[in-house]
């Protein structure tokens, strides 16, 4: 296993897998304390205690499992002693932050060529609030070309901060820039589909539970429902001026 690159808060390992993959590794042990700055630069402490980012990068992706977003990479618990998260490396797919720029560029030049790019990111949008990321950015995300490249697929990165009630709302809604965009029949229809079936809200629930707090779950199977509800109410994601209804973390 390589070890010794610095990202964030946690120090991230690669690891070889037996079928010829490879994965993101982050040992619980190894987390540090977060701070966040407010924009006049005042330091604003995420309510996210070092230790429990390894389980919140796995609820996470049981989450996007659940709801048959499949945005996250696979990420999975290992370690009694020394608790790591285990995440599927995803090959040839680039950072955000790294093709930004060349990406938002085709896409204005040439709309129609990637007309799946904004689903993409309203998923993010949806996906992000539902677990009340904190801390997506550009080099928080990875995108891949699919096919001859003029489908990109994103996928959800770095989510070791989500589900705790901060004081720092800066996930996906605000940085994404989605507001008002439709939200797409499919996953409109995922949402609903998971609403309507108890054995699978238990099965979440359960979930979650094992791996986060008993306040942290609630929170998140709540913000799923309302996230359902306003999919059928209004089909958008929410205006600049309705913001607020997705900033509820209960």
């Amino acid at each position: 296993m390589e070890r010794g690159i610095l990202r964030g808060a946690k120090t991230v390992g690669i690891v070889s897998l037996e079928n010829d993959g490879k994965a993101i590794s982050k040992l619980a042990s190894e987390e540090k304390p977060i701070i966040h700055r407010h924009r006049d630069g005042t330091p604003a402490r995420l309510n996210v205690k070092e230790g429990t980012y390894a389980r919140r990068a796995v609820a996470s992706y049981i989450v996007s499992k659940m709801l048959e977003f499949d945005i996250v990479p696979p990420t999975v618990l290992r370690g009694d002693a020394d608790e790591q998260s285990l995440q599927r490396f995803i090959p040839g797919a680039k950072a955000g932050s790294e093709i930004w720029d060349e990406v938002f560029t085709s896409v204005q030049q040439s709309p129609a060529r990637f007309s799946n790019i904004d689903d993409e990111f309203v998923k993010l949008t949806l996906f992000d609030y539902i677990i009340y990321n904190p801390d997506r950015h550009s080099a928080n995300f990875l995108i891949e070309e699919i096919g001859d490249g003029n489908k990109k697929r994103l996928h959800a990165i770095d989510n070791d901060l989500a589900f705790a009630q901060t004081n720092v709302a800066t996930y996906g809604l605000n940085k994404l820039n989605m507001f008002g965009k439709p939200i797409p029949e499919d996953m409109r229809a995922k949402i609903r589909a998971f609403c309507a079936s108890a054995e699978k809200k238990v099965a979440l629930e359960n979930a979650l539970s094992a791996l986060l707090s008993p306040e942290e779950a609630d929170a998140c199977m709540r913000r799923i429902k309302r996230v359902g509800a306003w999919c059928e109410e209004k089909g958008t994601v929410p205006t600049k001026e309705q913001a607020a209804v997705w900033m509820t973390y209960h």
